[in-house]
């Protein structure tokens, strides 16, 4: 058995939208980041999450999540590589799939 499961707290960087995909279903999405503070002059790492919510929570999600909440999720990570449209290098984004969330106030 093999388990693909993130537990992710940290600040939503803007406020949450409605999407729909390409299957016609909706989803609610909003992008995550996290702070770690490492070495010995503490420097500042920024981690950048998608967080998309496909279950019967998005609505919920999109009256909720606000640029600057402090939001738990958990679910499943998945990595994305893509070309990136202005340079047409590759890139990498790291996405995830919620199960649940919830704002931490």
């Amino acid at each position: 058995m093999q388990l693909n499961l993130t537990l992710v707290a940290g600040r939503a960087t803007k406020d949450s939208e409605s999407f729909e995909s390409k299957s016609k279903k909706t989803f609610t999405k909003f992008c995550l980041a996290t702070n770690e503070y490492m070495g010995s002059e503490k420097e500042e790492k920024v981690t950048f999450y998608e967080v998309f919510i496909f279950n019967n929570t998005k609505e919920a999600a999109l009256s909720n999540i606000k640029k600057g909440d402090m939001v738990f999720v958990k679910g499943k990570v998945e990595a994305e590589a893509y070309l990136s449209k202005k340079d047409k290098k590759p890139k990498a984004k790291l996405n995830i799939i919620t199960d649940s969330w919830s704002v931490i106030k």
